[in-house]
């Protein structure tokens, strides 16, 4: 049994369940905007992150950690983004174990043309209905959240110890690292229907 000081009190209570409804809520209808175009949210999430990093590209495990996802789902929706050409996997020839993700052209133009409908979803739903104090408040409780639950260093609780990429500098993209691309001679690149 719970020691009566540990239980909610009301008013945590309120802000509790105020913020599991938001994010029950939230979540779905900005991935129905997405899924009309045929975009599930964690796609939109990489082609996000990738456009933001440095050469647009990033270590496979850097892009799970930027999107609290595990790997192994990470690894299936970037296939999936380079079915559609919108993403290239690309290997270091420093670390042949080490993958990147790397933003294409059509990628980068695909961004483009889904950020606005996302943008206006996002405005709409949440960021409208709030003051400046108020959006302060959620960025600063979503960073301290975020550095309880994924620690300072970017380590996603979501990665388990089989699910390494054999890297130990897991996240840590060297922007002067030359890479090959893995669609090579030897390898294939990987194609088929768009979802």
């Amino acid at each position: 049994m719970i020691a009566d000081d540990r239980w909610l009190s009301a008013d945590e209570q309120a802000a509790w369940r105020g913020w599991l409804d938001t994010y029950r809520l939230l979540i779905p209808v900005l991935d129905r905007q997405l899924q009309a175009s045929r975009v599930s949210f964690t796609e939109y999430e990489v082609l996000v992150c990738l456009s933001e990093a440095p050469g647009q590209r990033l270590r496979m495990s850097e892009v799970a950690d930027r999107t609290l996802a595990t790997r192994s789902a990470i690894t299936r929706t970037v296939d999936r983004l380079v079915a559609r050409g919108w993403v290239r996997r690309v290997r270091s020839t420093q670390d042949q174990r080490g993958a990147y993700a790397n933003l294409t052209e059509s990628g980068a133009q695909a961004l483009a043309e889904l950020a606005p409908g996302h943008v206006q979803a996002v405005r709409q739903n949440l960021i409208d209905l709030l003051t400046p104090a108020e959006l302060e408040a959620l960025r600063t409780i979503g960073q301290r959240v975020k550095r309880r639950l994924a620690g300072r260093d970017g380590w996603s609780p979501r990665t388990s110890p089989d699910e390494t990429d054999g890297d130990d500098t897991a996240g840590a993209t060297d922007p002067t690292d030359p890479v090959a691309d893995t669609a090579g001679e030897d390898e294939p690149a990987i194609a088929g229907p768009d979802r």
